[in-house]
């Protein structure tokens, strides 16, 4: 009984402590997400947030360095895809290079029935 009291009591404070943690996330979870978006990733060799728009974002830290704005309209598309089609070269130059060296380290199994 004594064994059933402590796992019932661990039980509860891994309920509150779960409880806890998703209100947490809610609150923080816009932050995490600008964490990913400007933290450099070794597939595209740079940020996702500076792949897309050809600069590091301005985090309210820098946001008095301001610089015109140079590209409206269809040009802004052009440029967009431009920079989508490097993100899907290095990517699938990363993959390439996984690939080759997942393929050096294969080796085949045996299994005895």
């Amino acid at each position: 009984k004594e064994a059933q009291k402590e796992d019932s009591e661990i039980w509860t404070i891994v309920e509150n402590l779960n409880k806890q943690v998703e209100f947490c996330l809610d609150d923080y979870i816009c932050l995490v997400e600008f964490a990913y978006n400007n933290s450099w990733h070794a597939s595209i060799k740079c940020a996702p947030f500076e792949m897309l728009y050809g600069r590091k974002c301005r985090a309210p830290i820098c946001w008095d360095q301001v610089r015109e704005r140079v590209i409206e309209g269809p040009e802004m598309i052009e440029v967009t895809n431009a920079k989508v089609a490097v993100a899907k070269e290095k990517l699938k130059e990363a993959r390439t290079r996984q690939k080759s060296y997942a393929d050096k380290h294969r080796r085949a199994l045996e299994f005895q029935t």
